[in-house]
């Protein structure tokens, strides 16, 4: 790796439309939630599943990255299952790294669907449910590309 991780980085790889986040919590430990796994620490690489990772760097003091730590060994502990909706792997990181879970690309999914749907019965169109799925997959492609990151790690 040719990019230093520290404590309280999070890491974005792509999986498919959407993004997977993670969030650093020790050397070569990243904690994450995948609907397989639940949350779970597990090595970068296991993170990063030989894809490019982008970072975005939180530059923590050490008091800072111990709360972190504590913060993620509780939620590891207390075994929450993974949920697309309500607590997906950017739910987790958020919940980690700001105290409480929130989700750009499900909000992004929702104004799209919207959209999709508002578009659909203003063109009186028998295809709301394409123009939903269409909304709402633009919608997280809109949030992803429109994310700023502190730098990248190729794949390996």
């Amino acid at each position: 790796m040719k990019f230093s991780l520290s404590v309280g980085d999070i890491l974005y790889r792509s999986k498919s439309i959407v993004q997977h986040v993670g969030v650093v919590v020790g050397p070569n430990q990243v904690i994450h939630n995948t609907p397989s796994n639940g949350v779970s620490i597990t090595s970068y690489d296991e993170y990063a599943a030989g894809k490019e990772v982008k970072v975005k760097s939180e530059n923590l003091s050490v008091e800072q990255q111990d709360a972190l730590i504590e913060k993620a060994l509780e939620i590891v502990n207390s075994a929450k299952s993974y949920n697309l909706v309500a607590f997906n792997c950017e739910q987790l990181a958020t919940l980690i790294t700001e105290g409480r879970p929130r989700s750009e690309q499900v909000a992004g999914a929702v104004v799209g669907a919207g959209a999709g749907y508002l578009v659909s019965k203003a063109m009186e169109s028998n295809q709301t449910f394409m123009a939903v799925t269409v909304g709402a997959a633009l919608g997280c492609l809109a949030v992803n590309a429109a994310r700023t990151y502190s730098g990248k790690i190729r794949a390996q």
